[in-house]
């Protein structure tokens, strides 16, 4: 798990930010419809992707996580 200080750091915000962000995300989640239901997408899409993660011979991470490191690069 990431703190929200270490998010902030890979966004390259202020964890201040990240808090922020966070609450006003909760916020849309709870007082629009329309919003939540984009969200409840976005996570079944997460979650299917993080279940299947899986290791190659080399015990390396599969493509999932290697399209993480790619993504983070572009915020570090």
């Amino acid at each position: 798990e990431y703190s929200l200080h270490r998010i902030g750091a890979i966004m390259k915000k202020h964890h201040s930010t990240v808090i922020h962000s966070v609450k006003v995300w909760e916020n849309l989640k709870d007082t629009d419809d329309n919003f939540l239901k984009k969200h409840e997408r976005i996570q079944k899409i997460i979650d299917n992707r993080l279940k299947n993660i899986h290791l190659n011979i080399n015990g390396e991470a599969g493509e999932t996580v290697a399209n993480w490191k790619h993504f983070r690069r572009n915020y570090e």
